[in-house]
């Protein structure tokens, strides 16, 4: 069975458990899949779940549930909306027999950025400062020559700050595959290029000089609008 079959079996079985819609997002709905693609499905509640795996006649199908509501907030939070702007305006419909897919797929087809311009640069703010502790971290481990630990936290870092660094620069993204690139080219490639080994990387004393990363961390901070004091970040990932 191919997967878009896969698809439409997979949605009737939900949409005879209680599902008011059901759509196909991702790859299979851009029409750009892979052989290692999976089904994405998203489901408009009453239940919810978020990222149930299923193998179902060769295909991986992933299935998200959430009520209407919970997707519509998805579209007016700084956190989410990257994603799911571009997620709902590819979306093909399956199930929808109230009208409430379609109704998703409008509202993120009028969506602009004008509507969160001050909540994503305070949102921006927060995430960032809440990776303090990280880069803190990953300078320590230069310092003192723990090249693992050093590698691990710029994979932390870089795996937290690029959804973060979307908002920033206003980046919708249709698949987290791309989006280190899109940053990328957005940042340039200054900001972006992986500083390679070289001799006197290490100071006599055992400790890395660790500029580059302050440099970065300064230039990351200077083209950050102030956040509001006293507020923190909660390191989110963007979803539908």
């Amino acid at each position: 069975m191919d997967p878009t079959s896969v698809a439409r079996e997979v949605a009737e079985g939900l949409a005879a458990e209680g599902a008011e819609a059901v759509v196909l997002v991702g790859s299979h709905a851009r029409g750009d899949a892979g052989p290692e693609s999976d089904v994405d499905l998203l489901a408009v509640g009453p239940e919810e779940f978020s990222f149930e795996l299923e193998r179902r006649s060769g295909s991986l199908v992933s299935m998200t549930s959430r009520p209407y509501e919970a997707y519509r907030r998805g579209l007016a939070d700084p956190g989410s909306v990257c994603a799911a702007v571009p997620g709902w305006r590819e979306a093909v419909i399956l199930q929808d027999p109230e009208g409430k897919a379609a109704s998703l797929i409008e509202e993120a087809g009028a969506w602009t950025w004008e509507r969160l311009e001050r909540r994503c640069d305070e949102w921006v703010g927060e995430e960032i400062c809440s990776l303090a502790e990280e880069v803190h971290k990953l300078v320590s481990a230069l310092r003192q020559g723990d090249w693992q630990t050093a590698a691990v936290q710029r994979s932390i870092l870089a795996a937290h700050l690029a959804p973060i660094l979307a908002v920033h620069r206003r980046i919708l993204y249709d698949s987290e595959n791309r989006l280190w690139d899109l940053v990328g080219d957005a940042m340039g490639q200054d900001a972006v290029r992986s500083p390679r080994p070289r001799r006197g990387a290490v100071q006599g004393d055992g400790r890395c000089r660790a500029r580059t990363v302050r440099a970065c961390g300064r230039r990351g901070v200077r083209s950050l609008r102030r956040a509001p004091e006293g507020r923190r970040g909660s390191r989110s990932q963007a979803r539908l």
